[in-house]
Formats: C-alpha cells, structure tokens, sequence
C-alpha cells in the first residue's frame, strides 16, 4: 500500500528549528527530516526541491576566462608547432 503524504504539512515544517552556524547566509535554516520528502530525483539524476529544478551556476571571473582562453591558446599553438616539427623529421 502506497503512503499518503500530507504536502502542505510538509512544506510547512520543511524546516529545522535549530541554530546554524555563524558562516551561514541570514536566513537559511537546516531541513527538516519532514522536510526531506519535498526532495526527488528525477530520471537523469537531477536534484528537484518541491518539484523544481535545483542548479548550480558557476560564473567564472574575466581573469579566470583570460586565462582560461591563453592556456587554450598556448596549447594549440604548442601543438601547431609540435606537428610542424614532426612533419618536418626534426
């Protein structure tokens, strides 16, 4: 027999009523194990809150782009001059 599962009570009690540690953002709070059932996975593995997709978006600096595209860019020309070389018995 499948579980009725009360929604409504979960997602108000998704919740724990509990300190959280200093470094924490103003606002967030622990889940509860109530709280756990508003988690699913979905059949490509993807994390869903409360039926909503959960993602992570990294945004990368300019610096970290600059230098991501010049060791790009080293390394093609290396490979550029590595297969001249080779083409040319040295």
């Amino acid at each position: 027999m499948t579980e009725r599962i009360d929604w409504d009570k979960i997602r108000e009690a998704h919740a724990a009523n509990a300190d959280t540690p200093a470094h924490w953002p103003k606002g967030v709070k622990p889940i509860s194990s109530e709280g756990l059932s508003l988690l699913g996975i979905d059949q490509d593995n993807f994390l869903h809150w409360d039926g909503k997709r959960l993602k992570k978006e990294v945004h990368l600096s300019w610096v970290a782009k600059s230098v991501g595209w010049l060791v790009a860019g080293s390394t093609i020309s290396m490979a550029v001059v590595d297969l001249l070389r080779f083409s040319n018995g040295l």
